[in-house]
């Protein structure tokens, strides 16, 4: 199968994830990036207040990805404020004639991201393959692999 990895980081707990599962399916890894600063505390707050209220960014996919090429998209992001990184749900407004071929991985530090994926899905992302890896799942490996076994 064609497949590609994107992933967004504040941390580096995305990139990690990303790297394990593209790693164990054997696909190409991105980075994605957007037109905000998020370091230090102000950038916190901002990330908290974007997310919460589904203000879009400009996202940019390095190396390029078109969604398009590939058989497969999984994205991998943080839960920031009860949601996807702004950079997460605005790559997917943009993308959401390619909705049927994403895989959606989130990571949060505590919260239910369940919760999260229902909330993207009033946002009419209804995404096909969704894991979730919340801070009390102590097994992120066994999900990295769940994950990458749809990449196959």
């Amino acid at each position: 199968m064609n497949c590609r990895v994107l992933y967004f980081t504040r941390s580096g707990n995305s990139k990690r994830i990303a790297e394990k599962i593209a790693g164990q399916a054997g696909c190409e890894i991105s980075q994605i990036t957007d037109d905000k600063n998020w370091k230090g505390f102000f950038g916190f707050m901002r990330g908290g207040y974007y997310a919460s209220r589904y203000k879009m960014t400009n996202p940019l996919v390095t190396p390029k990805a078109d969604f398009s090429e590939y058989d497969r998209v999984l994205i991998v992001g943080p839960v920031w404020a009860g949601n996807a990184a702004p950079a997460v749900y605005s790559l997917l407004e943009r993308e959401k004639a390619n909705l049927q071929k994403v895989c959606l991985v989130l990571s949060s530090g505590g919260g239910d991201t369940d919760a999260v994926f229902r909330r993207l899905e009033t946002k009419t992302w209804v995404i096909p393959f969704k894991f979730g890896i919340p801070g009390n799942k102590a097994d992120e490996d066994a999900v990295a692999a769940e994950a990458a076994g749809v990449l196959r």
